[in-house]
């Protein structure tokens, strides 16, 4: 049995129909699914601004340790030089 003309456009117009009704919901879910990626990249981003201020604050605060452990060992050096000069001068009262 051969197909005609017409049982072929039949089949078509069918098929066409069915994919239709089949894409409705596949196109709904779509839309679905980019409505979440935009929220997720608006809380991604919220996110990213939210832990860019601390990390930013972190940062300041270590590099301001840092500095202060800079200074510290500035202090302390000078502390242990004029150490070395008061019994440097001690000594040579000694011997005086």
């Amino acid at each position: 049995m051969a197909l005609t003309k017409e049982d072929l456009q039949a089949i078509a117009a069918l098929m066409d129909s069915k994919l239709a009704a089949a894409l409705g919901p596949i196109r709904a879910d779509i839309a679905d699914l980019k409505e979440d990626v935009r929220k997720i990249d608006e809380t991604t981003i919220r996110i990213e601004v939210e832990h860019g201020r601390k990390i930013s604050g972190l940062y300041d605060s270590v590099v301001g340790t840092g500095e202060k452990f800079t200074h510290l060992d500035t202090v302390e050096n000078k502390v242990d030089d004029h150490g070395h000069r008061i019994w440097a001068l001690e000594q040579a009262v000694k011997e005086a």
